[in-house]
Parts: structure tokens; C-alpha cells; sequence
């Protein structure tokens, strides 16, 4: 049995779970079932805090209307987490259904909030790690923008970051060599048939040793190189957990004294 969180109440603080919060907090996410009455759904988390819960899950509109009927009434929400060393952890929610409203243009995704009863000291401490971990990162982004980690071919060292990204803006979607990494942009060198400008978004999907990275960018600017007539887009982002997770595994020892700016 879960023991509940004894430590002095503390302003609401939501964990949302973005693709960074699920791999950060070692969520399984085939093992999230949500309990309505006889009822057994299968549902992911959207966002999560101390005293409330929200899930999607799907349901066709007749069981939307059934399931609204359940509300205020007590239910329950199952979820494993992953923690490294210690086997699958198993947390239970003993939870009131707050309510259920279908999400627009998505005729059968429905968002169920619960209140929670209680909260489990086993999910206040995965959630308040994953946050603590998120500050960081926030931290590290504001301390090491605009210094780059040229990439070399291949794969670069600790998080493994391939130079072969893809970029896509548009409909246009190309292969691209990208130069440099930071935590707040990317230097690629442009296709020949691209004409992007300042201003423009776009998105560059980064290769990682075990992951792929979303990168969603604006162009800041657009360099011709003087010895064979290329260029290249000096791209900006804001911030992305795992962007700057990925490139502070490659300085050494964390730290900016290792940061290079490519020419």
C-alpha cells in the first residue's frame, strides 16, 4: 500500500507531461488505467500535481455521457513508473472524478480530471524530481545560451548527437549537416534549392544515440560562406528540456568551460 505524503502542504506546483516528464520520470505508460466505477480505461497522463489529475482517454460519445454520470463519486487511477535499480514501482490514486469534457475537433479523446484524496509519497517524490530536474535544466539554459558544440560527423561524444538531422519547414522536408549545437539553437547548412529567411519557423529533428529530438526553431539569420557560395541558417529555440539536456552531455564535466563557438 502506498503510505501518503506527510510533509507540510505546499503551493499547487503541476508536473505536465511533456515527451521529456515521461522518459524523466520512468512512466510506463501501458500500465496507466483509470477506474470508474466497474469500469477499467486505459488512459495517459496530461498533467499531474498534488491535488488534481488529468488523463486522456478515449471514449466513444455514448460512453462519454455514461462515464459524466460517475461524477463526484470515488475512483481510482493505477500507474507504474520505471526507477532505475529499484524494479517497476506501482503507484495508486485514490481520487473523486472532478469531470469529463471531450477535447474540440477531437471527437473521441476525452480529458478526465480527478481531485486527488491523497497523495501518494511514492508520486510527490517522482514528480518533484522530474520538477527539480526541469529548474535545472531552465537554469542551464539561461547560463549557456549562445555558446555552440561543433559537431564533427558521425556521432559526437556523451549523448551521442548525430551531425545528420532533418529539416522540415513547411511542406518542404530535407536532409541536413548540422554544424553546432547549444541549448538555445543549431547552425545547419541550408539545401542549395532552399530559400529560407529571417523570421521563418521551422523544425529540425535531431538523431541522438537513443533518442530523436524535436527541435522547433525560428531562423535568425542566414550566412553565405565565401568559399563555395553555401550557407547556412543560424537557428534559435526556445527552451526544450531534452535539447538542453542532449548538449550539456556533451561538455565536460557540465560545464561551460567547455563550450566552443564554431566559426
Amino acid at each position: 500500500m502506498n503510505s501518503v505524503d506527510a510533509r507540510p502542504a505546499r503551493p499547487e506546483h503541476p508536473l505536465v507531461f511533456t515527451p521529456f516528464a515521461v522518459r524523466s520520470t520512468g512512466l510506463v505508460g501501458s500500465q496507466v488505467r483509470l477506474h470508474v466505477g466497474t469500469h477499467v480505461l486505459a488512459g495517459s497522463p496530461i498533467q499531474l500535481s498534488r491535488e488534481r489529475a488529468v488523463f486522456a482517454t478515449v471514449l466513444k460519445p455514448a460512453e462519454a455521457r455514461l462515464f459524466r454520470r460517475y461524477r463526484g463519486r470515488p475512483c481510482g487511477v493505477r500507474m507504474a513508473f520505471r526507477s532505475y535499480g529499484h524494479g517497476m514501482r506501482e503507484v495508486l490514486l485514490r481520487a473523486t472524478l472532478e469531470r469529463l469534457e471531450v477535447v474540440r475537433n477531437r471527437r473521441f479523446t476525452c480529458l478526465v480530471t480527478f481531485s486527488l484524496r491523497e497523495c501518494p509519497s511514492d508520486l510527490a517524490m517522482i514528480m518533484e524530481r522530474c520538477i527539480e530536474r526541469l529548474a535545472s535544466l531552465q537554469e542551464l539554459y539561461e547560463s549557456l545560451a549562445g555558446h555552440h558544440i561543433g559537431l564533427v560527423g558521425g556521432y559526437d561524444a556523451g549523448e551521442g548527437l548525430s551531425a545528420l538531422a532533418e529539416l522540415t519547414a513547411g511542406h518542404e522536408r530535407s536532409a541536413v549537416r548540422v554544424r553546432s549545437v547549444a541549448v538555445d539553437g543549431l547552425r545547419i547548412d541550408l539545401p542549395g534549392s532552399w530559400r529560407l529567411e529571417p523570421g521563418a519557423s521551422c523544425v529540425v529533428a535531431l538523431h541522438g544515440s537513443n533518442r530523436r529530438i524535436c527541435v522547433n526553431a525560428v531562423v535568425s539569420s542566414i550566412n553565405s560562406l565565401r568559399l563555395d557560395g553555401s550557407r547556412q541558417a543560424v537557428l534559435h529555440a526556445g527552451f526544450i528540456p531534452e535539447l538542453v539536456d542532449a548538449v550539456n552531455g556533451l561538455v565536460p564535466n557540465g560545464s561551460s568551460a567547455g563550450l566552443r563557438t564554431p566559426a
